[in-house]
C-alpha cells in the first residue's frame, strides 16, 4: 500500500500535462475492494482513497492514469493472491 501512495505522490508532483480520462474498471475494482475491507476491518477512519475515484486526481491526465491504473491493477492482484478469504467486494 505504501508503494501505490509513493507512486501516486511521484507522478504527482512530475506534473504531468493532457485531457481528463475517464476512471478505469481496475481502479473502480481496486477501491471498492479496499472500502469492503474497511467495512470489514472496522478499524476507524478508512483509507483515503480521492485520488482513485471517479474524477480523482489519477484521472486528470493519461501519464497520471497510467500510473494510477497500474498501481490500482497491482494491488487488487496481491490483495487476491495473499488473502484466503475476502469480502464480496473483493471478488472477481
Amino acid at each position: 500500500m505504501r508503494f501505490i501512495v509513493l507512486l501516486v505522490t511521484a507522478l504527482g508532483v512530475a506534473g504531468c500535462w493532457g485531457d481528463p480520462v475517464s476512471q478505469s474498471s481496475g481502479c473502480h475494482a481496486w477501491v471498492a475492494c479496499i472500502r469492503a475491507l474497511d467495512d470489514v476491518a472496522d478499524a476507524g477512519e478508512p483509507a483515503n482513497l480521492d485520488r482513485f475515484v471517479e474524477g480523482g486526481f489519477c484521472w486528470n491526465n493519461p501519464s497520471l492514469a497510467e500510473g494510477c491504473i497500474s498501481a490500482c491493477d497491482r494491488g487488487l492482484a496481491r490483495l487476491r493472491e495473499r488473502n484466503d478469504v475476502l469480502p464480496e467486494g473483493c471478488k472477481p
